[in-house]
């Protein structure tokens, strides 16, 4: 008697949005919108375009140790004194941490980013001394 089935949304108050199913039964759920402005998009374009900048292009055979202390080879493809994208056959996951040798710099502690495939990104724990990742790349890139 009197049931109205509804599964539309309605929208109350902002930033609030309410499902009915029944007339004496609502749901609301709470959201914050999102609004991209142009000094955001801008920001984040440049900030892209520092890091291909800053990244160096090397193409370097080295080994990596995972948290379980297992060790498997790398290939860096390239790297900045904040981190580096290689190659690995290794299953890594995102926030994983690992360590990689780095010549003349030596172990270096890093957390992988992202995957894709076989490729990794990763985020050095502690930034690469400048001076140290010149004389790096002077050698290898």
């Amino acid at each position: 008697f009197g049931r109205q089935e509804t599964s539309r949304p309605h929208h109350t108050v902002s930033g609030a949005l309410t499902l009915s199913i029944y007339p004496h039964v609502a749901i609301v759920a709470h959201y914050a919108p999102m609004i991209a402005t142009a000094p955001d998009i801008t920001s984040n374009m440049l900030d892209s375009e520092r890091r291909k900048r800053d990244r160096e292009s090397v193409a370097l055979d080295t080994l990596m140790c995972n948290r379980e202390g297992q060790t498997f080879g790398a290939q860096i493809l390239n790297l900045s004194n904040g981190g580096l994208m290689a190659t690995t056959e290794a299953q890594l996951c995102e926030r994983d941490p690992v360590r990689i040798d780095l010549p003349t710099i030596g172990w270096v502690r890093a957390t992988v980013v992202w995957v894709l495939a076989d490729r990794v990104g990763m985020e050095f724990r502690d930034p690469i001394d400048p001076e140290e990742l010149a004389i790096f790349c002077r050698l290898f890139a």
